[in-house]
């Protein structure tokens, strides 16, 4: 799988505040077309097949990635350049990682085409959702996603559970 999508040569354009090795990830993942990638049933491809989730918080930039492909592929990408790549076998994170697709799916009617896919201010969120007919955009305020209980602070939600559970698992991975 991961052969195919290194050959992806789409780039976004750079981000002052964020390291090189991030946005590289991130414009990888971001690059994707569903037919880059494995799917359980190729002949039936989920209408929400991915989303990007980016976190612009003061100390730190977080990306969570979500894929509905064969390996259930679930990453989370720090600003500082630590990413971590692959969680999706862990039940857990797998569970979760479904779950953001199922609400991604019922947040897509209330989102726009992306055409560019800047990260998000300081104190936003920027969700991006891949479908079968392209990728849409939404942009929320941190501060709207704490108080709201909407799919997309849910949204919001499943991706914090899915940052902590990835750190979770790397923190026992270490003890070993």
């Amino acid at each position: 799988m991961f052969s195919r999508l290194f050959k992806n040569k789409e780039q976004h354009p750079p981000d002052p505040g964020a390291d090189e090795q991030y946005l590289k990830l991130r414009n990888l993942i971001l690059g994707l077309d569903s037919d880059q990638l494995d799917f359980p049933d190729p002949q039936n491809i989920p209408r929400v097949w991915g989303a990007l989730i980016d976190i612009g918080l003061p100390e730190l930039r977080f990306t969570v990635v979500s894929l509905a492909d064969v390996d259930q592929t679930t990453s989370v990408y720090a600003g500082g350049g630590a990413a971590r790549i692959g969680y999706g076998a862990h039940p857990k994170v797998a569970e979760l990682s479904s779950a953001l697709l199922e609400v991604a799916d019922r947040c897509a009617k209330d989102m726009t085409p992306a055409t560019s896919f800047p990260l998000p201010a300081i104190g936003r969120v920027r969700f991006y959702v891949f479908t079968s007919t392209g990728k849409l955009m939404a942009d929320r305020s941190l501060d709207e996603l704490d108080v709201q209980r909407d799919d997309f602070s849910l949204l919001y939600r499943i991706s914090g559970s899915i940052i902590t559970e990835v750190r979770v698992i790397s923190e026992e991975w270490q003890k070993e």
